[in-house]
């Protein structure tokens, strides 16, 4: 017992190592290489003790960050198995991978089940806003991004969410207010500024609109030099 133990623990290790060392890599084929071994190594972890839940937990990370989503959704909805007590964290991370691979009903509920257990999972409100807009079901949206910024003032993403609702709702004071929250917070983003700019197209003012949608489309080439 003591032998697998330690094995176990040894290849978990090493996995962490190789997930740390991936992001200090610019080339995007040593970063593969740099996943492929976590990958192989928690796997091998796993092997040898079947219940080790943040190995589950790693190589589930892994797999999202080579984006393979499929993998990822598989390794976290085996880890549900071996945890005896709901886990919040982990039910965020499913529904935010059922967005990526476009199963809303499956986001949508697992952001549910986040929010039972913990009302105050600023990221699960973002998720169920993210499912319901898409599932275009705006005002209900609407309620899970003001509870997401209620949560987290600071986070520029829902605010951006926010105001695309209310644009698809035609309530465009509303949007824009909201993309000028998104702005306010990172002016420097490329999408706050261009939806600010069709924010502000939206009602009309097309000076403004113009110089926003400019600075979105600088700032994109720029990032791409």
């Amino acid at each position: 017992a003591e032998v697998s133990e330690n094995s176990t623990t040894v290849h978990y290790m090493l996995g962490l190592e190789y997930m740390k060392m991936f992001p200090r890599q610019n080339d995007k084929i040593e970063q593969d290489a740099l996943l492929d071994k976590a990958i192989s190594e928690f796997t091998k972890s796993i092997s040898i003790y079947d219940h080790y839940t943040e190995a589950y937990l790693n190589l589930a990370d892994a797999y999202k960050y080579k984006k393979d989503y499929q993998n990822a959704i598989k390794t976290y909805e085996s880890a549900l198995t071996i945890i005896d007590k709901p886990y919040p964290f982990l039910f965020n991370k499913l529904s935010g991978l059922y967005l990526d691979t476009k199963q809303v009903d499956k986001a949508l509920a697992f952001s549910d089940s986040t929010i039972k257990y913990d009302e105050n999972f600023t990221n699960a409100y973002n998720n169920k806003g993210s499912a319901l807009m898409r599932l275009k079901r705006y005002q209900e949206a609407i309620i899970a991004f003001q509870k997401c910024v209620d949560l987290n003032p600071k986070l520029q993403i829902a605010y951006n969410n926010m105001g695309a609702c209310y644009a698809n709702l035609n309530q465009n004071q509303d949007a824009l207010k909201a993309f000028i929250m998104a702005v306010s917070i990172d002016s420097t983003d490329v999408l706050s500024n261009k939806y600010l700019g069709i924010g502000y197209q939206n009602i009309g003012d097309m000076e403004k609109a113009k110089y926003f949608l400019e600075k979105a489309n600088r700032m994109s080439r720029g990032q791409q030099k």
